[in-house]
């Protein structure tokens, strides 16, 4: 019996795997898709808001190639390498050994070029850093020690060296230093290199191997600030400021359309990291995503920014790039807009500890990690073989496969904005402008929906424009009846009115005194109507006629704050940039509620020791009733923004802007009238004032650094003692 039990139990256990084999096998997508438990990184984009949020893998590592799997040694402090693209042989820059490896797509040895006959002598590399194969097979290398350029043919044999130009350019100066660090040859046989501790850019030599200048610098714009201190500086201080230089390159690479691409090392915030230049030295690339193509620009440890060191391309314009400083791979779109990011730092395999260079061959990648010598391959997945076959159909113009591929993309990440936009623009395509919005509105790309929304509003004010005209007209039909009645017969509304006081006056005196706070507190709110148009008179009357209140000023500051806070919810989605995902009402009311009683007292406390008049009371309702502009012009600035275009926005930015301003004017005439002061001295008091805002704002962050850093503090010594005990 216990036998058929055991028995019975094997063969369920059994049905119970296969049935999970089946549906893996099946439907077994997403699950292949991600590979999360097969390498040593994780996956991911950015969003919107420059917010990392996670990704299926792209691609994962297949191999590893070693200098010992190919039976030659370990490969020495390689620099670069070069994947040709007819052949698909691999030259690797075995700069250690002052070599070139060449093997084929297997992998298998093909050549070692170590050393060349120049001019009947012997001679060879001393630590180059750059290689590049021309379409012919011609081996050009920045043979980097040896301050020279050398060409070789396919087989190995000197063809010619390219030395210092300064011997024979005018431009240079005698005492330059021509140390060749990364070359790349144009289809049109010009020789791009780039030049170590040379910043006018890169330099450019003719197919004669003559230097014809220098080509695509990167501009550096000093700011305001820099202008103005280097100006006032000492001599002293001048050699001790930052230089106005531009920034060097790290790598060159010939596009598939002919253009250079080229990457920036060590730049500073607003530089650009990536250039794609034609052939007038014009950065042509195009930058439409939601960041610029600057890698990782969040600090999530001690390193900052990305630092690329090589750029490759593909057919389809995709191009990747390499970041040293994480070990990480960014690639992005000929448009510029991040499709994935993959690697990093480590000594596993798929990790790099010094990667240097990064080659396409076919869809895999190929890093070359200086430190290790190894040469790491990656092959895409599912899921990047998706978002590359989009792309591939969209632009091939094969819209309903491209329509296909995105919604799989989708399917294993929901993540891409990328995914909605491209799907949006077919549907857009399809003239489906409603679901195209839909798409685009997931995908947070503003530019399409207004596209799709301008289709969208024509349709829809044309299929219903005779209710709207008919509206329209029963609307001033309404008005028109109203005024006329209302004058005709004004005497026996008042009349109605009094009798109406009067008998609930007999009938309810409760009722008549909230009636008598309501119509009060009506009467100062809608005070500030008159205010807004008439300052000077409207606040004088404030002040000496007591036309407002505590709880009137307190009501409109309310209203300001909620104002605002509509704002930040319901403006349409072509103008709300904010996530609302970390949207706070306790701090957007604050937001508006803190400065305003923060000027209050401020103000008070300094034109109390400038002869102010103004009370705080004064100053509290004075600065509440300027607030209305902001009440009167935001609410339905906010309604119309939801039916705005992205080109229509210049009306709603004015409107927002013009509200503040008029409000601002409004609280300045109100300060000068309540203090009684000149124009001068009120915009001195109101120029102290904002600095006293300033000063105590800044003091207030101080205090809570330190309340932080000192419970931070206290917090460590407790884990200390309880852990020793």
């Amino acid at each position: 019996m216990n036998t058929l039990n055991y028995n019975r139990l094997t063969i369920k256990r059994y049905i119970f795997i296969i049935f999970i084999l089946l549906i893996i096998f099946i439907n077994g997508k997403p699950i292949l898709a991600n590979y999360s438990t097969a390498v040593p990184y994780n996956s991911y984009v950015y969003n919107f808001w420059d917010e990392p949020v996670s990704s299926p893998q792209a691609y994962i590592p297949s191999k590893q190639i070693k200098g010992v799997d190919l039976e030659i040694g370990q490969i020495e402090n390689p620099r670069d390498m070069f994947v040709h693209e007819e052949s698909s042989q691999i030259h690797i820059l075995d700069s250690g050994n002052n070599r070139i490896v060449i093997v084929d797509e297997n992998f298998e040895l093909v050549n070692i070029i170590e050393s060349f006959e120049n001019n009947g002598s012997s001679d060879s590399l001393n630590e180059p850093r750059g290689i590049f194969v021309t379409s012919e097979g011609n081996i050009y290398i920045a043979d980097t020690e040896n301050r020279r350029i050398v060409e070789l043919d396919k087989s190995g044999s000197f063809i010619r060296e390219i030395k210092n130009p300064a011997e024979t350019a005018d431009s240079l100066s005698d005492d330059f230093v021509f140390r060749p660090n990364k070359i790349a040859v144009d289809p049109a046989g010009r020789i791009n290199v780039i030049v170590a501790n040379v910043y006018q850019g890169i330099m450019q030599f003719d197919g004669d191997g003559t230097f014809t200048g220098f080509f695509g610098s990167p501009q550096v714009t000093p700011s305001p600030a820099d202008l103005f201190w280097r100006n006032i500086a000492t001599d002293e201080q001048r050699r001790g400021l930052r230089l106005f230089i531009p920034t060097e390159f790290t790598n060159v690479h010939i596009g598939d359309d002919g253009f250079l691409l080229a990457t920036i090392g060590y730049r500073e915030e607003d530089d650009e990291a990536i250039r794609k230049l034609n052939p007038a030295g014009i950065n042509v690339l195009r930058e439409t995503g939601f960041q610029e193509p600057l890698g990782d620009h969040f600090s999530d440890d001690e390193i900052s920014s990305s630092m690329f060191v090589d750029i490759t391309d593909q057919d389809n314009g995709i191009y990747s790039v390499l970041d040293r400083r994480r070990g990480r791979i960014f690639t992005y779109d000929d448009n510029s807009r991040l499709l994935y990011i993959f690697g990093g730092r480590g000594e596993r395999k798929g990790l790099f500890t010094n990667p240097v260079a990064i080659e396409y061959r076919g869809k895999d990648i190929l890093v070359l990690d200086n430190e290790t010598g190894y040469i790491n391959v990656f092959e895409p997945t599912r899921y990047a073989e998706y978002v590359i076959q989009a792309i591939e159909y969209y632009n091939d113009g094969r819209y309903q496969q491209s329509k296909n591929m995105w919604a799989e993309v989708l399917e294993l990440n929901s993540n891409l904005d990328l995914a909605y936009t491209g799907l949006g623009r077919i549907y857009f395509m399809e003239n489906e402008h409603q679901t195209a919005m839909e798409l685009f509105e997931s995908g947070n790309d503003r530019e399409n929906y207004s596209g799709a929304f301008r289709f969208y509003r024509e349709k829809i004010i044309a299929k219903n424009f005779s209710n709207i005209i008919y509206g329209i007209l029963i609307l001033i039909l309404i008005l028109f009846l109203y005024k006329t009645i209302r004058r005709k017969y004004s005497s026996l509304f008042v009349q109605a009115a009094h009798i109406t006081k009067a008998e609930k006056r007999l009938q309810n005196r409760s009722i008549n005194k909230v009636y008598k706070y309501i119509i009060k507190y009506t009467k100062q709110i809608s005070y500030s109507l008159y205010v807004i148009f008439h300052p000077f008179d409207g606040f004088v009357n404030l002040k000496f006629e007591k036309k407002g209140s505590y709880f009137s000023a307190s009501i409109l500051l309310f209203i300001t704050s909620l104002t605002y806070i509509l704002l930040q919810v319901y403006t349409g989605f072509i103008f709300n940039t904010r996530n609302l995902r970390e949207f706070s009402f306790l701090l957007e009311f604050s937001s508006v509620v803190v400065p305003f009683l923060l000027w209050c007292v401020i103000n008070w406390s300094v034109t109390t020791l400038m002869d102010g008049k103004g009370s705080i009371r004064e100053i509290y309702i004075t600065t509440a009733y300027a607030l209305t502009p902001i009440i009167l012009i935001n609410i339905p600035t906010t309604i119309i923004s939801n039916y705005l275009l992205l080109d229509e926005g210049a009306f709603y930015y004015f409107f927002i802007a013009f509200s503040v301003f008029w409000s601002m004017c409004l609280l300045f005439f109100g300060m000068m009238t309540i203090h009684e002061y000149d124009l001068s001295k009120n915009i001195l008091a109101t120029i102290i004032v904002l600095v006293g805002m300033g000063g105590f704002l800044f003091i207030a962050l101080l205090f809570f650094e330190i309340i932080e850093r000192l419970t931070s503090f206290i917090s460590d010594i407790y884990n200390e003692l309880m852990l020793r005990r």
